[in-house]
């Protein structure tokens, strides 16, 4: 009967089977297959290590499932099962625990009537650690562990965020490296990283760590959250950065360095990737042990002291695409060399640079000890104070491209000379071929008794290598004479023959192309006149040029001598007036020949200052800038043709510094003639437009369009007088100190730098008031409380702001007529206020004219507080006032 039934089966399965549309599955038949699992996590962490899962494929109904979860890092394996009720079914819950850092391996499989399926398998890596050996698989709860069971050439990877010091012991004489891995160590005692060979006459130890990050973002960071170092290396061995961030953010003034080896160690530091920063109180690198600094690439940057400082014979290496900046007025490389300890700093490549304007970029305290060299490669190196104060050794150079400008910029260039070197705030040395210079730009040939002058500018290019001569060659005769720079004064011309001359220069390559021919000239003898002949003889007395020409030094001490001025004048109807007192200063400075230029800038700041004339004003006399005039002026006209929808009255100049601020300077401008007017007592870049402050954003919460103060906080911060206290904030009622107006004043001068020094013993070096101090307090602008007090920081009174405006305007010759300035009564505008009474003496005139002049009225209730403190929002309506009405 079985049989038949079976039989029968089997028939009807056959027949069903044939049918057209019906089919049947072969698990009715065989065992479960065609599935598959996958693990849902992509790495099982300290977050998911109890909650792991994985999901099932195609995996039949109603079919039982078992799995098996076991861990190349050890612990008993994990296990389960249940039943399928759908085919893409998902089991969770899953908790490994249990299970050992490293692989995990799942391997499931499915049973139903027939039989169970093959097992599929999936794996999955945990580290629920917090450093693991990526050599071993091992995971470790501690870095420190993880470091102490570290073998030579092996990795440690930081698996997560972690607060914790570790201690390399002395001794240790292995090399091996810790991957950040994205992740961040903060240190949380005297250190993050310390190799303890601090014992003297202990273990020195010879371990070399290397700091990368691995990781596809390359954020991983070494931190501190105490006020000591980073890293501190005592003894031995060598620290190696190549990837990641190695950071000290303290505020301590003797510890907070990012990296630091201590005093007797021996210990090389090498950054060849990553980052070292520093925006604490002393240094990103400070080596005050023995061993050399090595960086090849990277950054090494600071807000503090120093980028990198060492006070022992060390040698310091920056080379390929490295980058050590500096954002303080310190010093991006200090050098404490001297008699005992001569240390070497050597640069082949990258870039050394300190953006601050009083910072330097190298620095050695003791110039005439210690070796500097820069023997081949392309290095840059900027300061805004100066890029070095020691001339570098140039070893290996066949030939070296010198780029020098006193602009951090680069723009515009100078002839570099060792001699001069603390002038220069941009050096830039390279390896160059030389070739002949260009051909020079012929000026005026002038002509005399038996002889000629010729003037011309500098070509083109030098060709590479400084140009050592000038010749001056006569057409007709070929007479010559040679000379260093412009003008060249050719002799042994016949009288009565007409005259043309040609200049070539001259490098260490040869002798260039001619330049274009000169004027005719005919040299004739003077007339004697009843006079002396010897009187004859002497050439007048130059008092005009052409920009890009040059004045002889005799023809300098003659225009000083006879009180006159020297007028240079652009092609394009540009002119400058120096007076006799600027000549006097320029001619104290050198006794070489001065080159006067004004040149139109404005294609290289077309960005910055688009329809704008931006112009630099140099003068040059023996390789070097000479940018101060003293007590002297230059009266300077530059051309501006008015666009659409400007207004004669808006037309504004203004000195850019080298950080690309901008300070108002006080002009005119004739629409008439079209040009713009200023006297200025430094040279530098200027800046020719309106100044459209109709496009002023108000970036400030507190000045809002209804305040009375609205007008004069835009003028003052559209034109770089004023800026805010922060970038949301400019706080008009808050008070100003005599150290800010002093410095207001001072940026519209241009920064000029005094020539004698300061008594003020409260005006440190370093503040972002001292050189203004000391320029106004030289030109009789300020006085102090004392001859050793000045008071930078005290809050000044309205009465003392308008005796500085009284004095800088004397200076300026804003007054004209000072005898009728009030000297003791005070006019009746000023004693009708109920608190004239309070007025000190020294303040009556200076009040008074303020008052007359509409720059300081009352406050109200009858009332004109001369001793109350100038409020920010007051001092900027005075500026704008005393620059609109008065300084014109």
């Amino acid at each position: 009967m079985k049989k038949r039934l079976l039989s029968f089966a089997l028939t009807i399965c056959m027949v069903l089977a044939m049918m057209p549309g019906m089919s049947i599955t072969a698990s009715a038949l065989e065992a479960p297959f065609g599935y598959s699992v996958s693990i849902d996590q992509a790495a099982i962490n300290n977050t998911n290590k109890t909650s792991m899962s994985f999901t099932f494929e195609n995996a039949q109904v109603d079919a039982s499932y078992s799995f098996t979860i076991s861990s190349t890092g050890g612990g008993a394996p994990v296990t389960g099962s249940g039943t399928i009720i759908t085919g893409g079914q998902q089991i969770n819950g899953i908790d490994v625990s249990g299970l050992g850092d490293g692989t995990l391996n799942l391997s499931a499989t499915l049973t139903n009537g027939a039989g169970t399926g093959t097992a599929v398998t999936d794996t999955v890596i945990k580290e629920t650690g917090v450093a693991k050996n990526v050599e071993t698989d091992t995971g470790y709860a501690t870095l420190q562990a993880a470091v102490n069971a570290v073998t030579d050439g092996q990795t440690i990877k930081l698996l997560m965020d972690v607060t914790e010091s570790i201690s390399i012991p002395y001794g240790n004489t292995l090399s091996f490296t810790l991957d950040l891995n994205g992740k961040t160590l903060t240190g949380d005692s005297d250190a993050a990283i310390k190799h303890e060979n601090r014992q003297v006459g202990g273990g020195t130890g010879s371990v070399t760590l290397t700091i990368t990050d691995d990781s596809d973002g390359s954020n991983g960071k070494v931190t501190n959250a105490s006020t000591k170092n980073t890293i501190t290396l005592y003894r031995g061995g060598e620290l190696i950065v190549a990837g990641g961030t190695v950071e000290n953010t303290n505020s301590s003034v003797f510890d907070g360095n990012a990296i630091e080896s201590e005093m007797f160690s021996t210990v090389k530091v090498t950054i060849a990737g990553g980052t070292v920063d520093n925006t604490g109180k002393t240094s990103a690198i400070y080596q005050v042990g023995s061993g050399d600094v090595s960086i090849s690439d990277g950054i090494v940057r600071s807000d503090s002291w120093t980028a990198i400082y060492t006070n022992l014979g060390n040698k310091i290496t920056i080379s390929g695409t490295a980058q050590v900046t500096n954002n303080s007025s310190g010093y991006t490389i200090g050098i404490n060399s001297n008699s005992t300890y001569q240390p070497t700093l050597e640069i082949t490549g990258g870039t050394i640079s300190n953006t601050n304007a009083d910072g330097e970029a190298i620095h050695f305290w003791e110039p005439n000890h210690g070796t500097f060299i820069i023997p081949s490669g392309s290095a840059i190196i900027k300061g805004g104070d100066m890029a070095m104060n020691k001339a570098p050794y140039l070893s290996g150079y066949t030939n070296v491209l010198i780029t020098a400008s006193t602009d951090v910029s680069g723009t515009p260039t100078v002839a570099y000379d060792a001699g001069n070197i603390t002038a220069y705030k941009y050096l830039k040395f390279e390896p160059a071929t030389v070739t002949v210079p260009g051909a020079p730009t012929i000026g005026t040939a002038t002509a005399g008794n038996g002889q000629a002058t010729i003037s011309f500018a500098d070509p083109d290019s030098d060709g590479g290598a400084e140009i050592t001569s000038y010749t001056v060659t006569s057409s007709p005769g070929g007479i010559t004479e040679t000379g260093a720079s412009s003008p060249i004064t050719l002799t042994g011309l016949t009288n009565g023959t007409t005259y043309t001359f040609t200049v070539t220069a001259t490098n260490s390559e040869g002798t260039g192309a001619a330049s274009a021919e000169s004027n005719s000239v005919t040299p004739a003898a003077p007339s004697s006149g009843g006079g002396s002949s010897s009187k004859g003889n002497t050439p007048a007395v130059v008092t005009k040029i052409e920009s890009g020409e040059s004045v002889v030094s005799t023809n300098l001490d003659n225009l000083v001598k006879e009180g006159k001025k020297l007028t240079v004048e652009g092609k394009t109807g540009e002119k400058l007036v120096l007076d006799t007192e600027a000549l006097k200063n320029i001619d104290g400075q050198t006794k070489d020949n001065i080159k006067v230029e004004i040149k139109d800038v404005s294609t290289n700041y077309k960005n910055e200052h688009p329809d704008r004339l931006v112009v630099s004003l140099t003068i040059t006399a023996g390789g070097k800038h000479i940018t101060n005039f003293g007590k002297g002026t230059a009266t300077v006209s530059l051309p501006y043709e008015l666009k659409a929808g400007e207004k004669a009255e808006d037309v504004t100049v203004w000195y850019l510094a080298e950080d690309g601020t901008m300070t108002e300077v006080p002009c005119t401008y004739d629409a008439t003639t079209k040009l713009a007017t200023f006297k200025v007592n430094h040279f530098s870049l200027y800046v020719v437009g309106t100044a459209d402050i109709s496009k002023w954003t108000n970036p400030f919460s507190d000045v809002k369009e209804s305040s009375w103060f609205y007008d004069a906080v835009r003028y003052v911060s559209a034109n770089g007088l004023m800026n805010g206290t922060s970038d949301t904030a400019f706080t008009p009622g808050a008070k100003t100190t005599r150290g800010m107006i002093v410095t207001i004043l001072w940026r519209m001068e241009n920064e000029p730098k005094a020539s004698k020094k300061m008594t003020f013993a409260d005006v440190k070096n370093g503040k972002y008031y001292h050189d203004a101090v000391a320029w106004a307090s030289e030109k009789g602008i300020v006085g102090g409380y004392s001859a050793e007090e000045f008071g930078p920081e005290n809050d000044i009174t309205r009465e003392q702001l308008a005796v500085i405006l009284h004095k800088y305007a004397e200076s300026k010759g804003f007054i004209t007529d000072i005898s009728a300035e009030p000297t003791g009564e005070l006019p009746a505008s000023i004693s009708a206020f109920s608190d004239a009474g309070k007025i000190h003496s020294w303040g009556k005139e200076a009040l008074s004219w303020a008052n007359a002049e509409g720059l300081i009225n009352g406050t109200g209730d009858n009332l004109l507080d001369p001793a109350g403190p100038a409020q920010r929002s007051q001092v900027a309506a005075i500026l704008q006032r005393f620059i609109e009405n008065t300084a014109k």
